[in-house]
């Protein structure tokens, strides 16, 4: 396991412990991160919501365009980091893709979340 996964894993596993509402976001390759989530939610004893975001590489970048670190990370740097359906295949994970704006997406997350058991 690399550093990075295991900082990863160790920061998540904190805020859990803790009864954190804990979002875990970014490019998450399967084949380095797949077995963590898989450990992370075994050992969580609470609810477990998991989200694909299948996104085109053009979208990809007109989203990138719009964050504040766009100046700092060039498109030519973002674009291979960028995976095509690079699912982790986890129990219940859900595909959203580009057609939903990021207000509907934190709708349908939010959504999810209140139909969870506490």
């Amino acid at each position: 396991m690399e550093v990075a996964d295991s900082l990863v894993e160790l920061v998540v596993r904190h805020c859990l412990a803790r009864g954190r509402i804990t979002v875990l976001e970014g490019i998450f390759r399967s084949a380095c991160y797949q077995q963590m989530c898989e450990r992370l939610i075994a050992g969580h004893d609470g609810p477990s919501l998991v989200y694909y975001l299948d996104v085109s590489l053009p979208e990809t970048l007109r989203r990138h365009a719009l964050k504040p670190i766009a100046d700092h990370v060039s498109d030519e740097q973002v674009a291979p980091w960028y995976g095509s359906n690079d699912v982790l295949a986890l129990p219940g994970e859900v595909i959203l893709d580009e057609r939903h704006s990021e207000d509907e997406l934190v709708a349908r997350i939010l959504g999810d979340r209140e139909g969870l058991a506490p």
